[in-house]
């Protein structure tokens, strides 16, 4: 009995050792797999990526195309010697034609969903007095902002909504509802504001 469990060792120890030295006993499953599986692997991750950047590359592009919509033209831009702003927000439409230079004052309407408003712009007057400007005289329910744009104040003259944006870079904006109760809105029409870049 004992006999032929040592013979039984001995051939088991030759079979291990054959195995071991042919490469593959010491070889986890994965390994012994045919190398085409690594290649398929390979293949869809680079096509994940590939397909990952161009949906970024299509959606950037996108959005810059809505941004283009809310620009001035460049000929009445070249007129112009003051910092232009316009909405930032793709949701607020600037209507094209009624975009206006005239009197050294620019004119265009925005629009977001029903809120229609009129924007003009002109260059801040020599001397002007922003604290005396934000005391809000002749402005009724007068309220204060402070935007990285610059100070405004919002209220109401003659029974319409109107903002006025005094802005670092000496531009003065005046945002006025062209419907009313709109005054709620007027806020984040004039947080939508940007310099144009020049």
């Amino acid at each position: 009995m004992t006999k032929e469990l040592e013979e039984r060792l001995a051939t088991l120890e030759r079979e291990l050792a054959t195995t071991k030295q042919s490469g593959h006993g010491d070889q986890p499953e994965s390994a012994k797999k045919p190398a085409g599986r690594n290649w398929k692997k390979i293949l869809l991750t680079t096509l994940l990526a590939i397909c990952l950047i161009a949906a970024a590359w299509l959606g950037q592009t996108y959005l810059a195309k809505r941004s283009m919509q809310n620009t001035i033209p460049g000929a009445i831009q070249s007129q112009v010697d003051f910092p232009v702003y316009v909405p930032r927000d793709a949701t607020y439409r600037i209507d094209k034609k009624s975009i206006t230079y005239s009197n050294d004052i620019l004119t265009y309407t925005s629009q977001k969903a029903q809120d229609s408003y009129t924007i003009t712009q002109q260059k801040m007057p020599e001397g002007f007095d922003v604290g005396k400007f934000l005391k809000g005289e002749g402005i009724s329910q007068a309220k204060t902002l402070t935007l990285p744009t610059g100070r405004a104040i919002a209220g109401q003259v003659l029974g319409k909504d109107i903002a006025i944006l005094a802005t670092h870079s000496k531009t003065l904006v005046t945002i006025t509802a062209v419907s009313p109760g709109q005054a709620t809105t007027l806020d984040s029409a004039l947080r939508s504001l940007y310099e144009l870049p020049q």
